[in-house]
């Protein structure tokens, strides 16, 4: 998983020239951070520190993970919190290079729901920055199966809002 504040910060996971990123293991219950601080050193990633930190409310991405962490783990609370209705994209399975775009409403997100990640989950920092407070990306891959899912979230009148799904 990893968590992207606009969806043009998703092409940062592509650069070759990254001479530092960051792994965190982010415990939604107890609300700590884990982070692995990794630097390219002579032609080499190398595991250079480790820290560890509570959700702090000055940081934006804190913020999110507390409302997502709700959106998991509760249903009634998920429901509450999709945009109806929601934009869905996903491919053709007669053509897998074409796209299919459409909308959901709340009624059809159990049939299209992704497995979502909970409790400790992972967080790939390749220098994106959270300073948008109102829009967060997740981008859940699969290691081997080439499977990815983009939920797209907005804040709304001070609530968050899944507002789309690829």
């Amino acid at each position: 998983t990893v968590f992207f504040n606009t969806e043009e910060q998703m092409e940062l996971e592509k650069r070759t020239d990254l001479n530092h990123v960051d792994v965190e293991q982010i415990d939604l219950e107890r609300k700590r951070v884990k982070t692995c601080h990794f630097e390219r050193l002579e032609g080499e990633w190398k595991l250079t520190e480790e820290s560890f930190r509570d959700f702090t409310p000055a940081y934006p991405l804190d913020r999110f993970l507390e409302f997502y962490h709700t959106f998991v783990s509760d249903e009634d609370f998920q429901r509450a919190s999709i945009m109806s209705p929601l934009r869905y994209v996903t491919t053709d399975p007669d053509d897998d290079f074409n796209v299919i775009e459409g909308t959901l409403d709340v009624d059809q997100w159990d049939a299209f729901r992704p497995q979502l990640p909970s409790g400790i989950i992972t967080n790939i920092r390749y220098g994106q920055t959270y300073d948008r407070p109102g829009e967060m990306v997740l981008v859940k891959s699969g290691i081997s199966n080439g499977l990815m899912d983009i939920l797209f979230f907005k804040k709304m009148g001070g609530s968050w809002k899944l507002a789309a799904y690829e």
